[in-house]
């Protein structure tokens, strides 16, 4: 493109010279080739490849860019779960669309069988980058068995006072935790 500035357009200024009254610049537009960013939380955490998940999650995926141009179109995010496409019009998915980071966020909350399970994520800004050159890939399991995994206490050994740190599929109504001696009698 070229910028065109015409002073004195209607020759109302008597002068000798006028070819001083023109000036064209010219200018390139760049198009934008800046990535966005994903963020993908399940219930609100991060998870790890096989991290165990309830089988009714809230799966939040947020994409955020830097540009000014908006985030309007619905397959902007796509995912799917082993390999079946989930679709905007998907009665468990809902689009957010907003003018400020981030711009456009899905939250799906499915109803899933006990088993395991690859979410795979991908999302372009309005200028059709894409957040990467390959899907973003999550895997899960989903078990409606009640159990702990990953349980661990620090300090240990210890006297007075630990932590434990564990994982849930999903939250119970109570837990309890009984520490026991070494010889195997339950502390009070």
């Amino acid at each position: 493109g070229q910028f065109a500035i015409k002073i004195d357009t209607e020759d109302k200024i008597l002068e000798l010279y006028e070819d001083n009254n023109y000036y064209s610049l010219p200018f390139y537009v760049q198009s934008d080739t800046t990535r966005p960013d994903m963020e993908i939380k399940i219930d609100g955490s991060d998870i790890l490849d096989g991290d165990f998940i309830s089988a009714s999650p809230t799966i939040r995926i947020e994409l955020s860019d830097p540009s000014e141009l908006p985030i309007t179109d619905t397959a902007s995010v796509t995912l799917s779960i082993n390999d079946t496409p989930i679709y905007y019009s998907d009665p468990a998915r809902n689009d957010i669309v907003s003018l400020t980071n981030p711009k456009y966020v899905v939250e799906y909350t499915p109803t899933l069988d006990d088993g395991a399970y690859t979410l795979k994520v991908n999302g372009k800004d309005g200028a059709g980058n894409e957040v990467s050159p390959e899907d973003i890939v999550k895997k899960f399991t989903v078990s409606s068995e009640t159990r702990l995994f990953n349980v661990y206490n620090y300090p240990n050994p210890f006297q007075t006072e630990t932590y434990f740190t564990f994982k849930l599929p999903q939250i119970p109504d109570e837990l309890k935790i009984k520490i026991y001696t070494i010889a195997g009698r339950l502390k009070d």
